[in-house]
């Protein structure tokens, strides 16, 4: 970010690194949430589906379910920024270590 303060650096950045919180009722989509439960032991799992589709709300709604099951997830809403690497190995860091793996000197590198 070339202008604002390392405040708004950081309120930007926190608002990457988690799911937005839904204003309305949404449907629930069972098997589909069901499909994404071997996520729960694989080390990434990645979902690719065109814009529209709803991949956001499945895996907030998911990801809101499991977080009382002790799994762990890491959120980053991606943009344009993120084609550069490194932006984008920052921002995976950050979530992971908002999700509560420690990082170690990671987190350190990636602000």
């Amino acid at each position: 970010m070339t202008s604002g303060s390392d405040n708004d650096y950081n309120w930007l950045q926190a608002a990457k690194l988690a799911p937005p919180h839904p204003v309305v009722t949404l449907v629930d989509r069972p098997e589909a949430q069901t499909a994404l439960n071997p996520a729960l032991i694989a080390r990434l799992t990645l979902v690719i589906s065109p814009a529209g589709f709803g991949k956001t709300t499945l895996l907030s709604q998911w990801s809101s379910e499991h977080a009382t099951k002790q799994a762990v997830s890491g959120w980053v809403s991606l943009d344009e920024d993120d084609a550069e690497p490194l932006h984008l190995l920052s921002s995976m860091v950050l979530a992971l270590s908002a999700a509560g793996v420690d990082m170690g000197e990671l987190e350190k590198t990636a602000w």
